[in-house]
């Protein structure tokens, strides 16, 4: 006896399939969850460079604002520019002023403010910067407003929601270039002026996008939602509805997301300045980004790969250390009843193990075959019992009829002699140690009883049918008897003197699925026109008959026969009983058709 080789056991393959599953869930639960931790780093890691590049630009631009307020305010509390709000013809007063004041102006030199301009309400009056060769203000000069250049700004001075200092988005003259204009007004008694810092978007946008990436690109929104500062300059005080990178803006808003563009990814970042009322966007395609998840995907392929291989050996190993010693005991088991052995060497657990599986397994056998053979006295010791209630209480009937019938000088002899013929067969039939007999002595026995019923009971119409092909199988002994007895008893003798009483035997051959396949059964009817059962009682004889092992002092006829059928055929038989009041009750017993001498070899 050869050594079976592992992979052909089918425990062999449960095992290595169950422990490859579980092995192969486990890595590929720990691989995914390692892909999409370091998935979740590296998007948290690019937004944070992307929001932090953001804040940045929103500080810088902010930074640029204070700057521009700072130097209005600066410029507001100078004494040559108070000089120019109180006075009609400042360079009457102060030689040179216009020019000594546009240079100082023009020392601040901040590259992205585009010019300053101050102006005086109640003169009526605005000073740009620009002089004339004698030293006077061009601007200054021409006192009708409608003839200066640039006064689009002059709108919001009659504005009733105003502050010492107003951020003013607009285009100078309506066309070019555009502005944010920090409006400065100051007032101190009867002096009032107007300061004006312009800063050049364009400029703006250049000082913020000096020394960035190329990839980035960067939008100023103002509270209106138009575009304020761009790369292209035609795009500029346009509707954000315009640009496709900037859907999914939400105004007064700050957050972060990586949105799909095609077939590249980028970051797309909003940042709100409740101070100032602009929205700093910045769109930033993420090559890097998507460089590193191919490369990540690529890792949790070859992972994935890895955790196959890995798993697919370790349930090998493990299913072959798993299987040897169950294999081992099989060999060892198989040998036992065998009358030559291998020369194999076993270990000592596994010789032990499968030493005490033999006793066991040996001293089992022996207690099945008592156990059986016990069970068999057992059912036999029942069968014969339960036969023998039903002999004695049919003979003292029998004896009390013809002891009547004799007593009170009944002139047909031959019918008492009949009766005596007939009891003295059925008892010779009855006493005979048989559980089984063929339908054919079966229906020959009960014909014997009716006879003698008739005698009981007086007339009544008896229908035996019986499939001549049924005679020869088998049937338990005496079933018919207490079913027609009680038929006639409790059904046919009420109503026997008032009406025509009828009773049928009919048994018949059924065909039925059973286990998966088709199968014969005999099926045995008893029918009366009796006076039928209640419902309550018929529910408690159904309740009777229902389970094996129900022992009731009522209906000891019916239940000793179901009690039969379960001690011979005990799943593969069916009793059903139906009854109505004042119209009869059947009786239909269905079990195996088995031909009677294959049932007593």
């Amino acid at each position: 006896m050869k050594r079976r080789i592992y992979i052909k056991n089918r425990s062999f393959l449960i095992n290595f399939v169950t422990i490859a599953t579980i092995l192969l869930v486990i890595i590929l639960f720990f691989v995914s969850g390692m892909y999409w931790l370091s998935a979740r780093a590296l998007e948290r890691e690019i937004k944070g460079v992307n929001e932090r590049t953001n804040t940045e630009l929103l500080y810088r631009t902010e930074e640029v604002l204070e700057q521009c307020n700072d130097l209005a305010a600066q410029i507001v509390v100078n004494s040559g520019v108070r000089l120019f709000f109180s006075s009609a013809q400042p360079e009457y007063l102060v030689k040179n002023y216009y020019k000594e004041f546009a240079e100082r102006l023009n020392t601040y030199g901040i590259s992205y403010i585009d010019s300053i301009i101050l102006y005086a309400p109640k003169q009526d009056k605005l000073f740009d910067g620009t002089v004339s060769d004698s030293g006077t203000s061009l601007s200054g000069l021409r006192q009708n407003k409608e003839h200066l250049f640039d006064i689009t700004w002059t709108e919001y001075l009659n504005q009733e929601e105003r502050t010492t200092t107003d951020i003013i988005v607009r285009a100078r003259a309506n066309t070019w270039p555009y502005y944010i204009t920090l409006l400065k007004q100051y007032r101190a008694g009867d002096l009032e002026g107007v300061v004006l810092v312009n800063v050049d978007l364009q400029d703006l946008y250049e000082h913020l996008m000096a020394g960035r990436e190329e990839s980035l690109q960067l939008f100023l929104v103002d509270d209106q939602q138009r575009v304020i500062a761009r790369e292209n300059k035609k795009e500029l005080f346009s509707d954000i509805g315009v640009f496709e990178d900037l859907q999914g803006f939400r105004l007064g808003e700050s957050y972060s997301e990586i949105r799909e563009g095609g077939e590249e990814r980028f970051v797309y970042v909003q940042s709100y300045s409740e101070k100032y009322g602009i929205t700093c966007v910045t769109v930033n395609a993420v090559h890097n980004y998507m460089e590193q998840m191919l490369r990540m995907q690529r890792l949790f392929a070859l992972g994935v790969t890895l955790a196959v291989f890995v798993a697919i050996f370790l349930a090998v190993v493990y299913s072959v250390r798993l299987e040897k010693p169950v294999q081992d005991i099989r060999l060892l088991l198989e040998q036992a009843g065998a009358s030559k052995k291998e020369d194999v060497k076993y270990g000592k657990n596994i010789s032990d193990i499968a030493d005490q599986i033999i006793s066991y397994i040996q001293t089992n056998s022996d207690l099945r075959k008592e156990l059986d053979a016990k069970l068999d006295l057992l059912k036999d010791s029942q069968m014969i019992a339960l036969q023998s209630q039903i002999n004695p209480h049919f003979l003292f009937n029998t004896l009390n009829r013809i002891s009547l019938m004799i007593e009170s000088g009944y002139s047909d002899r031959k019918c008492i002699v009949s009766m005596i013929s007939d009891l003295s067969d059925i008892l010779r039939y009855s006493l005979t140690e048989t559980k089984t007999t063929s339908i054919r002595e079966e229906i020959e026995y009960i014909q014997k009883y009716l006879s003698i019923m008739k005698y009981r009971y007086g007339d009544f119409v008896i229908r035996t049918e019986v499939a001549e092909e049924l005679y020869g199988y088998t049937i338990p002994k005496l079933v018919l008897q207490p079913l027609v007895e009680n038929a006639l008893q409790h059904g046919i003798a009420p109503l026997i003197s008032s009406r025509e009483c009828k009773l049928d035997i009919l048994i018949k051959k059924l065909t039925r699925a059973w286990g998966g396949e088709e199968r014969e059964f005999v099926c045995i009817e008893i029918v009366d026109n009796g006076i039928g059962i209640d419902e309550k009682e018929l529910s408690k004889l159904r309740q009777t008959i229902s389970k094996p092992g129900n022992i009731s002092s009522e209906h000891i006829g019916v239940n000793n026969v179901a009690q039969r059928f379960y001690l011979l055929f005990p799943k593969e038989h069916e009793i059903k009983l139906d009854s109505t009041l004042g119209r009869g009750t059947s009786i239909r017993i269905v079990f195996p058709a088995i031909v009677f001498d294959e049932w007593e070899e």
